[in-house]
């Protein structure tokens, strides 16, 4: 009877295998379909802003065409050159960075409203404009252990009261603070006296001091002043029978070597130190404990010693 099915051998042979009844392994209706594989479009986007290398653009006719005024000042922390110039204002003092294009990197006008109420409270005058500037220089100053930048200027000020100008010297804090990098801080007269001169282009300002070259009776002198203790200054005598020719201070970041180069018409060099104007004290009658701020260190008659060069 079950001869037509053949033997159980043909049967296991005819129904073991799994494609028989297994869908996953049978053909045809039963079959899934194979996963789409996906496309991407691989060509430029379309509609999208274009975009250009950043560049930094220099105010070439304000920074670089302008008309300088006064001397230019390098700001010894990095390297960087201050100058004075015209402006629709009178005037602007400006910090350009030279290794990258003549960049500006700081800015202050130089008639501002602190400089307008510093004239107005302490002169009792009106300031019309800037007449000129006859000196910028900057120099170094350590605070609390930190070294900073001051900025130092000689304005002569056109006011509404006289048809003379008025000449002050201007001291700013430079770069610090924020929002505000530079900040008006003091405002005072030259020396002034008719037995005295001075030279405005040699203005110095470092150590929270102001230094300018003069002649008074007794010959070739330092003024120094500390606007901090007072509003003043005080004369040292130099040795010495010629006038000041070049004068500079020691700048560098090491403020404990207060010492002050001064060359005279005379062939001479001397050293000098400030280191007493430096730690004087705003206490009460300190003040007045030392009168002469600026001692000898050393000195070099050049024209003997280059008679004895070959």
């Amino acid at each position: 009877a079950f001869g037509a099915f053949g033997s159980t051998s043909n049967f296991e042979d005819t129904f073991a295998s799994p494609s028989a009844f297994d869908p996953a392994h049978s053909s045809g209706l039963f079959s899934p379909a194979a996963p789409a594989e996906p496309t991407y479009d691989t060509g430029p986007l379309k509609g999208m802003p274009n975009s250009t290398k950043g560049k930094i653009h220099t105010d070439k006719k304000t920074v670089l065409q302008c008309r300088f005024k006064g001397t230019l000042a390098t700001n010894q922390m990095n390297g960087n050159v201050i100058f004075a110039c015209d402006s629709r204002d009178g005037g602007v003092l400006r910090e350009v960075d030279t290794t990258r294009g003549n960049l500006q990197v700081m800015s202050t006008p130089i008639v501002s409203p602190d400089l307008r109420a510093k004239v107005a409270s302490k002169y009792n005058a009106s300031i019309r404009g800037l007449s000129d500037i006859l000196r910028v220089t900057a120099g170094l100053h350590s605070t609390k252990g930190q070294v900073r930048v001051r900025v130092s200027a000689m304005l002569d000020l056109r006011i509404l009261e006289s048809k003379q100008p008025l000449r002050i010297v201007a001291v700013w804090e430079w770069g610090q603070g924020f929002p505000q990098p530079v900040a008006l801080q003091y405002i005072m007269s030259p020396p002034s006296g008719g037995d005295f001169s001075y030279d405005a282009s040699t203005l110095l300002v470092a150590d929270t001091l102001l230094f300018l070259a003069g002649q008074s009776p007794k010959g070739p002198c330092v003024f120094i002043s500390k606007p901090s203790l007072r509003e003043s200054w005080t004369s040292n005598s130099l040795q010495g029978s010629g006038k000041v020719s070049a004068m500079e201070v020691l700048m560098t970041l090491d403020r404990s070597r207060p010492y002050l180069a001064v060359a005279l018409s005379d062939k001479t060099v001397s050293i000098w130190t400030y280191k007493p104007a430096v730690e004087i004290s705003a206490a009460k009658g300190k003040e007045q404990q030392t009168k002469r701020w600026l001692f000898p260190l050393c000195r070099l008659d050049a024209a003997r010693a280059l008679a004895s060069v070959d």
